[in-house]
């Protein structure tokens, strides 16, 4: 390559604030070129980033059109360096099955200079040949990378237009690279191809010999304080391992030492004081009282630089040090979320025997929340979440609809080698051969050294709950017992207050896509390009003009191929980007007012809600939450002393604790953080969907009443809050692809109309009638003929509505839904109760025969009624599938299978058709749930507050007072069962539930029903008369 190239290659590599302009003329505009950069900051932003770089639109634009042909302020650096590489590289005979051939001639030049710089250093402390291969396999592995795109795309083209020789893709891939190795003119054109990718790799190897030869003055300088602080065994240095995290400040990592006599050290290239302060921090907690003891890792402070003990994973020799371990764990969860610390996700906790210690805490204290503000951030519920315990990153994460990631990555709950549903990685498929190329496949996860095994197995979380529970509630305690002395002059945080504490503005994740990203070769052949890419991370100006300084100093780290870095110290309101230079008052407080305004809001109110938070995280860990009644035995029926007071104040201790967790909008909206069914047969934390079933719906219609039964109108305005986010969230779209009454649009339409008619609000009404139109084609796809999940549900709820508001279109879609359940009923095995049986149909099809007078529903009903009826068992006093096990028609008596459902709907039947059949079934139904009816749960789905409210609901339809009496023995029993072990949910007990059908809702709205039975039965779809606004 002549010299005119070599120098037209090194421009090209010139970024935007390197270039200078040589005509003066006004240029041509290159449009497209000039809408992308336009594109990529947001309006009215370009010209304020240009002045960052003393930069002009006009200037730009001269840039724009000499993009190609550039002329630069003053010679590169790294051109010098690199033409010293190319020149001085004598090829060798190398492995062609790899991209040896171009990275080899940054090794060898690596390794003189290597051997040169360290050449008075004393080989008695550093293996100088063990460490030269040890870095040279680490500036391999990181050259590889950054060659990879450009390599694949130079193979291909070479394949297509048939330059290559050899008889298999590995032949011809292997003669690709000799070629490269052996002719330096070859080898000098792919590099000019590619000149910003020269740039990178030049600079990258540069810092890898200027950090290593640092860290190895460093270690024989500091080595009789490292050997005095850590203990003799740390001798003779044999390999060095980079890279154990991100790259900032110009290619610095933590390093891992590993000597002679296998012991090891790491080394960290950043101000450690912040582990100082940890060490103090834990003494003074150990000092309180805390149960047992925390440890953390040793670290020797050298000002700008550390060093620190490695911490090896260890197994537990005693089931007892797994409880202590998980005690540790519950006590670091609310120690970081006290401090506002994030960032302890699996990677940043080693299980070391009994003691778990974090190894990385650069982000001890964070400024997230303020960050968030700053940027406008209006949603209360993502301030909520980054100000709770699911901020620290200990906790699995609650899951969105919309959530990036989806592997669990916390310290707690992240399991080895998960598999990614959404993220793909890219994968090389065809190495060493001339069809290399890159795929994308589900991404993995790391392995993991963040949980105790004992006796071969990994102990999970999940099974010391109770640890993790009393650690948390132990560490929060002592806070509020000692706040004010933490808070004093005298406190453990005070001799620290220039301890550089790292705030991470981006996810890493972020970073690393755009460094990856920016290796392709649409991005390495010219300078401008690379720039042009990064500025898209202008866009967040828009939000705060605050942000402009910070994202420059940003794209300033990424141009160098580094991970942006920024620091604050704790008695300052500064920050600091990764040169040190200062972004004055950046903070409306300093480290320490933000750390101190968090402990003034400690309180017993929150501690319940972020332990809260930590079951729910917890039980997300469960397998099969269905399985609960094979786990639990029966709890025992013992009476209390049941009255309206004690109803009323289990119904007002339910509300307090939604209205202690409510996240309230701006705007009003009201949403909750809980468990959720998911896809599986598990639960994971998210917000509440909008349904009747599970979401807040349920929450809305208990919430309600509670309000006009305790003339309480707090209660009301986080009803209406909830209708709000509702009917926010559905807009014009269905809730889900089904009619569903309880999870579906039927649930939109009677949760509307419920509430209408109770506060005698016709806008709600409306909203309902507006989205009947719509329902056809849903209900002409519908497979689902079910009463809870399908069709035969949304009838029974239609002619509700029709019934209350004498609206006939809902009697028409009735009628429309009706036909499509018959059509359904022909195709399918009906199954016996009320949620997925022939209870179900037969109510909703007599139902709407009695309605209409159409002999084909009441027909129908009938032989649905026989059908039912043989497999009844008299044994057992119960109906249930041929399938079904005599345990199960014995235990299963629920209003979703079994005798409670299938008395409901024959309650409801009984002036329909074949009245001594009707009036058989219900008897011996209803004797078998005064029998049978108190169960392991207490929900309404499939517990003894679901059968006793069917029992109230069959004492006011049969004018029975017996039968009443009979239902509030149920609740009585239950109230005695919920003093002595809590309430118990609709699935694995230990998932705490709010939903109206399997949890806390539910319990509450029937509660109140036992206060006023006027209150209608959501189990059997009712309606209000209409009520007072509060």
């Amino acid at each position: 390559m002549t010299v005119a190239k070599m120098k037209d290659m090194f421009s090209r590599s010139a970024y935007l604030n390197e270039r200078k302009i040589t005509g003066t003329k006004t240029p041509a505009v290159n449009i497209k070129e000039f809408n992308k950069w336009k594109r990529a900051i947001p309006e009215g932003m370009l010209e304020k980033r240009l002045k960052m770089d003393r930069l002009t639109i006009e200037q730009l634009m001269q840039y724009i059109e000499e993009k190609d042909n550039p002329v630069v302020e003053k010679e590169l650096p790294w051109t010098t360096v690199f033409e010293k590489v190319m020149h001085t590289y004598k090829s060798t005979p190398l492995d062609y099955t790899s991209f040896q051939a171009l990275v080899d001639p940054f090794i060898q030049y690596a390794k003189k200079r290597l051997a040169d710089a360290l050449r008075h250093i004393n080989t008695s402390l550093v293996n100088l040949e063990t460490i030269i291969k040890s870095i040279a396999n680490t500036l391999y592995e990181r050259l590889h990378s950054m060659l990879m795109k450009c390599v694949i795309l130079e193979v291909n083209i070479a394949r297509k237009v048939g330059m290559l020789e050899g008889e298999t893709g590995e032949e011809r891939f292997e003669h690709f690279m000799r070629q490269l190795n052996e002719d330096h003119e070859l080898r000098m054109e792919f590099f000019g191809n590619y000149p910003v990718l020269s740039r990178l790799m030049t600079e990258s190897m540069q810092n890898t010999l200027d950090v290593t030869v640092e860290l190895i003055q460093r270690f024989v300088k500091d080595h009789e304080s490292i050997k005095y602080q850590f203990g003799n065994r740390l001798h003779r240095l044999e390999r060095l391992k980079m890279g154990l995290g991100d790259t900032h400040q110009n290619g610095r990592t933590v390093a891992l030492l590993e000597f002679e006599t296998g012991n090891k050290l790491v080394y960290k290239p950043r101000q450690i004081l912040i582990d100082k302060i940890f060490e103090a921090l834990l003494s003074w907690l150990n000092g309180k009282g805390l149960q047992y003891p925390l440890q953390s890792a040793k670290s020797l402070d050298c000002r700008t630089y550390g060093w620190q003990e490695f911490v090896p994973y260890e197994k537990c020799t005693h089931e007892d040090e797994v409880s202590r371990f998980y005690y540790r764990q519950g006590a670091y969860t609310a120690l970081f979320y006290i401090l506002g610390s994030s960032d302890f996700h699996a990677e940043n906790i080693i299980a070391h025997g009994e003691y778990p210690v974090p190894i990385d805490l650069e982000t001890l204290f964070s400024r997230n929340l303020e960050m968030m503000k700053q940027l406008r951030v209006q949603s209360r519920l993502a301030l909520e979440l980054n100000d709770s315990v699911y901020s620290t990153l200990m906790l699995p994460l609650p899951s969105f609809e919309h959530s990036i990631i989806d592997f669990d990555l916390s310290a707690l709950g992240a399991g080895q080698n998960q598999v990614s549903k959404k993220i793909k990685s890219l994968h090389l498929e065809g190495e060493g051969t001339d069809e290399i190329k890159m795929t994308r496949v589900p991404a993995k996860s790391g392995e993991y050294k963040n949980k105790p095994m004992f006796k071969g197995k990994t102990m999970s979380a999940f099974d010391y709950s109770a640890e993790l529970e009393t650690g948390f509630s132990d560490m929060y305690k002592l806070f509020l017992r000692h706040k004010e002395e933490f808070m004093s002059v005298d406190g453990p945080l005070q001799p620290y207050g220039k301890a550089h504490v790292r705030q991470v503005f981006r996810p890493t994740h972020v970073y690393m896509e755009f460094l990856h990203n920016s290796l392709h070769p649409d991005y390495v052949q010219n300078g401008l390009d690379r720039v042009q890419m990064f500025d898209i991370l202008w866009q967040v100006t828009n939000q705060s003009s605050k942000f402009e300084e910070l994202v420059k100093h940003e794209t300033k780290d990424l141009l160098r191929h580094d991970v942006p870095y920024f620091y604050f110290t704790l008695n300052s309101r500064d920050l600091y980007n990764s040169n040190g230079h200062l972004i004055s008052s950046f903070f409306s407080e300093t480290g320490f007012e933000s750390i101190f305004k968090r402990i003034n809001k400690l309180s017993k109110s929150d501690l319940e809600k972020q332990t809260q938070y930590l079951r729910w995280s917890l039980a997300s860990m469960l397998g099969d939450v269905w399985k609960f009644h094979q786990t639990v035995p029966t709890l025992p029926k013992r009476k209390g002393n049941l009255s309206p007071s004690s109803i009323i104040k289990e119904a007002l201790e339910l509300g307090r604790q939604l209205k202690d967790r409510a996240i309230i909008e701006d705007n009003l909206e009201v949403n909750w953080l809980g468990l959720n069914l998911n896809k599986e047969t598990g639960v994971n934390v998210s917000v509440k969907s909008s349904d009747l079933y599970d979401g807040l719906l349920g929450y809305a219609l208990f919430l309600a009443y509670l309000a006009r039964e305790t003339n309480n109108c707090q209660y009301e305005k986080l009803s209406r809050g909830a209708i709000k986010t509702v009917i926010r969230k559905a807009g014009d779209k269905p809730l889900n692809p089904s009619v569903s009454a309880f999870s579906g649009e039927g649930a939109f339409l009677y949760g509307l109309v419920h509430l209408g008619l109770l506060w005698n609000d016709r806008e709600l009404i409306r909203r309902a009638k507006e989205r009947l139109p719509s329902l056809h084609d849903i209900i002409r796809d519908e497979k689902n003929p079910d009463f809870s999940g399908g069709l035969a549900g949304f009838i029974v709820m239609s002619l509700n509505i029709y019934q209350e508001t004498g609206d006939k279109d809902y009697l028409d879609m009735a009628q429309f839904a009706g036909d499509r359940l018959m059509q359904l009923l022909t195709e399918i095995d009906e199954g016996t109760g009320l949620a997925h049986g022939a209870s179900g149909y037969a109510w909703a099809l007599g139902s709407l025969g009695k309605v209409t007078g159409k002999k084909i529903y009441k027909d129908k009903t009938e032989k649905l009624l026989l059908y039912e009826n043989t497999f009844y068992d008299p044994a057992t006093g119960n109906w249930d599938s041929a399938a079904a096990s005599e345990n199960q028609k014995r235990k299963r008596v629920y209003w979703c299978h079994g005798a409670p459902g299938i008395a409901l709907s024959r309650l409801m039947l009984k002036n329909t058709s074949n009245l001594e059949l009707i009036a058989k079934d219900l008897d011996i139904s209803l004797k078998t749930v005064i029998c049978e009816g108190v169960i392991e749960s207490h929900c309404l789905c499939h517990g003894t507050m679901g059968n006793a409210d069917i029992l109230l609901t069959a004492s006011q339809e049969l004018n029975d007072v017996k039968l009443e009496k009979k239902a509030r023995d149920l609740v009585d029993i239950v109230l005695s069962q919920k003093k002595t072990y809590g309430w118990r949910f609709g699935l694995d007990p230990r998932a705490e539930m709010d939903g109206f059908m399997l949890g806390r809702t539910g319990i509450g709205y029937s509660l109140l029903r036992f206060k006023n039975p006027e209150i209608p039965s959501v189990l059997a779809l009712e309606l209000p008369k209409g009520g007072a606004v509060c």
